[in-house]
């Protein structure tokens, strides 16, 4: 949703979108096509009568949560300015992005930041060990014209 707000906003068009579009859920009747696919099978509940509609949950409740907060934006502030209602949702969209995405990095940032710290262990054990040159106290570069002239 955070994309889609962003789109609304770099093309202009807050002023032209209605709030209470940001807050309409997809309806599926009975019978509708999406019903054939196995994904959204996996998602929807049983018929409801009174709504005329499957109702179906998201996988990440915190999608939910954020439409359910949506509506109770825009049903709340009806006919209130276009903007400052758009500017309420595009920060909570953000803010539910921001969480869903750490969450998300979270575990798979593990491989990387475990590969990152061997590595800088690796190089400081590398580091403390003694060079000949070093232990020597003569550069390097001296030994190799010695031993080249021996």
């Amino acid at each position: 949703m955070a994309d889609l707000l962003d789109t609304i906003a770099e093309l202009d068009l807050i002023d032209h979108v209605a709030p209470i579009q940001l807050a309409i859920r997809l309806l599926i009747p009975d019978g509708s096509r999406l019903l054939e696919l196995a994904g959204v099978r996996a998602l929807v509940g049983a018929f409801d009568a009174a709504t005329l509609t499957h109702r179906w949950s998201h996988p990440d409740p915190r999608v939910d949560a954020l439409q359910r907060d949506v509506a109770s934006i825009v049903g709340v502030r009806v006919t209130g300015d276009r903007r400052a209602v758009f500017d309420e949702i595009s920060v909570l969209a953000h803010d539910v992005f921001v969480s869903a995405f750490i969450d998300a990095m979270k575990t798979t940032l593990f491989v990387p930041i475990a590969f990152l710290a061997f590595t800088a262990l690796t190089t400081l054990l590398i580091r403390r060990r003694k060079r000949p040159a070093a232990a020597q106290g003569e550069p390097v570069q001296e030994q190799k014209v010695a031993a080249a002239a021996g």
